[in-house]
């Protein structure tokens, strides 16, 4: 009776460490992940000088040109707002950094619980 106690003790203690184990590297993973990183040097970037934008929403992609103005060239070649479009560029280029998130849950945090965007 005594071996089976000890027994039962010695598995409920590896399965304890196992778990705080497996939750410590997760969660070091996501800080890792989660974490702010720094854009690329933007220096030689001018939002006058962007002529292509790609937006990718998951398996769905924009593609906007710039010719003579700002143009959506999937839908008939639609015009699209050049203010509004240079507003967007300069907040791309002028921020500060990127936000990596793994857990979908926390997305709303950030305010991105819609498919994230790759620019």
């Amino acid at each position: 009776m005594n071996r089976l106690i000890i027994i039962a003790a010695l598995l409920l203690a590896c399965l304890l460490t196992t778990q705080y184990v497996l939750n410590n590297r997760r969660e070091s993973q996501r800080k890792l992940t989660s974490s702010l990183r720094q854009l690329p040097d933007n220096s030689g970037h001018k939002t006058s000088s962007i002529r292509q934008l790609r937006l990718a929403f998951g398996d769905t992609i924009y593609q906007y040109a710039f010719t003579d103005t700002w143009r959506y060239p999937a839908y008939h070649n639609a015009f699209v707002h050049a203010d509004l479009m240079k507003r967007f560029i300069e907040g791309v280029l002028e921020s500060d950094g990127t936000i990596v998130e793994t857990d979908r849950f926390r997305a709303s945090y950030y305010g991105i619980d819609t498919p994230n965007m790759l620019v």
